[in-house]
C-alpha cells in the first residue's frame, strides 16, 4: 500500500504541474499510543475550468498482538463555485473494500455510501457548501455542520476553546483542532482504537 501511496502523490504532482497549477498539500502522521502507524495527505487543487479538487489519501497499519487494521482509502470531492459537485470514496481494508459515491443531480444529492458495517442509500437537498475534505483547509468559524463523505451524511460542528471544534455524529466524536486556517490535529475516537492524525508540517 506504501508503494500506492507514493505513486498516486507522484500522480498528482504530475497532473499539477500539466496544469500549471500548484496544489496545496497538508502532510500528517497517524499515531496510535505514541507509535506511528501510518501516514495521511489532504490536498487542494485549483483547477483551469473554476474548480477546485480536495483530496485526503491515509494509509494505516496497526499491527498488535490482537488487533490488526489496514485501512487505505482516498476521498475526492469536487466542488465548484464553493458548492459540492461530486464525491468518491474508495477504501481497502483488511476486512475487505469499499466505496461511497455522491453524486449532484439538479437540486439534490444522490448518496450511495457502503463502507464497513455502513450502508446508506439517499438523498440530500443541495447544496452543500462545507464537507471533511474542505474542513483540512478552511476552519469552520460560521459553519455547524460538515459533510462527511465517508459515511455520506452530516456530521454537527460544536466550536471547542483554543481553535477546537468537535465533530458529532451519533456515536462518532471527532476532535479536530486549527493552526493559521488548517487542521493541526485530529482526534478520533473509536470503540477499539483511538488514534491521532498530527500535522508534520
Amino acid at each position: 500500500m506504501k508503494v500506492t501511496f507514493i505513486f498516486l502523490l507522484l500522480c498528482i504532482t504530475l497532473s499539477a504541474a500539466k496544469s500549471q497549477v500548484r496544489p496545496d498539500t497538508l502532510h500528517y502522521d497517524v499515531v496510535l499510543s505514541g507509535a506511528n502507524v501510518g501516514k495521511m495527505l489532504a490536498i487542494r487543487e485549483d483547477a483551469q475550468d473554476g474548480k477546485t479538487q480536495y483530496t485526503l489519501i491515509s494509509d494505516i497499519n496497526v499491527n498488535l498482538l490482537f488487533f490488526k487494521v489496514k485501512v487505505y482509502y482516498i476521498v475526492k470531492s469536487i466542488y465548484e463555485n464553493d458548492v459540492l459537485q461530486s464525491a468518491t470514496v474508495d477504501t481497502k481494508t483488511n476486512k475487505g473494500v469499499f466505496q461511497t459515491r455522491i453524486t449532484k443531480e439538479k437540486d439534490l444529492y444522490v448518496i450511495k455510501a457502503h463502507q464497513y458495517r455502513h450502508d446508506l442509500e439517499t438523498t440530500l437537498t443541495a447544496p452543500i457548501d462545507y464537507s471533511v475534505a474542505k474542513a483540512f483547509f478552511n476552519e469552520p468559524t460560521l459553519q455547524n455542520q460538515v459533510f462527511g463523505e465517508y459515511l455520506g451524511d452530516y456530521l454537527h460542528i460544536k466550536p471547542r476553546s483554543n481553535r477546537a471544534y468537535a465533530f458529532e455524529r451519533q456515536k462518532q466524536h471527532d476532535k479536530y483542532t486549527y493552526k493559521e486556517g488548517h487542521v493541526n490535529k485530529v482526534e478520533k475516537k473509536f470503540k477499539f482504537m483511538n488514534y491521532v492524525i498530527e500535522s508534520t508540517d
